[in-house]
């Protein structure tokens, strides 16, 4: 059996190397029929180590979801990323929860991820689908 990290970090090597295609103008999505809730489990899974070392409370709320078809690594990157920014914004805090929601509304299927970090500002709000923008430089 390969342990999940290795498959976790050859995922995301898949996932950059998709990205950066993407970006380039070769799009090479490939849809997989999934549950939404098997890519957020995978990519907890994936930081369960981080959010016990730094005693992040974590509450999940997984609705029932029907089978769907998505691109599984382009929103196992989007998940993780999610992850990885919520949990960096807990590090200095003394309340530490990240919480996570899964549900349908018959038309949409919506992940839904708060945490009690220090949010984004109004302005960079209005930025954070734009390519390779971050505020870690702010807040380093």
């Amino acid at each position: 059996m390969i342990p999940v990290k290795i498959v976790t970090a050859g995922l995301k090597g898949k996932a950059i190397s998709k990205s950066l295609l993407s970006f380039s103008g070769k799009d090479y999505s490939k849809k997989d029929k999934i549950n939404i809730n098997d890519i957020v489990s995978n990519a907890l899974i994936a930081h369960q180590e981080v959010i016990a070392k730094e005693g992040i409370t974590l509450i999940k709320d997984f609705g029932e979801l029907p089978i769907s078809s998505v691109d599984q690594g382009m929103m196992s990157q989007v998940i993780n990323n999610i992850f990885k920014n919520g949990y960096e914004s807990l590090i200095d805090k003394t309340n530490k929860e990240i919480r996570i929601k899964t549900y349908s509304d018959g038309k949409w299927i919506c992940v839904a991820i708060e945490d009690t970090g220090v949010g984004i500002s109004s302005e960079n709000l209005k930025k954070i689908f734009s390519p390779f923008f971050s505020t870690k430089g702010a807040y380093s």
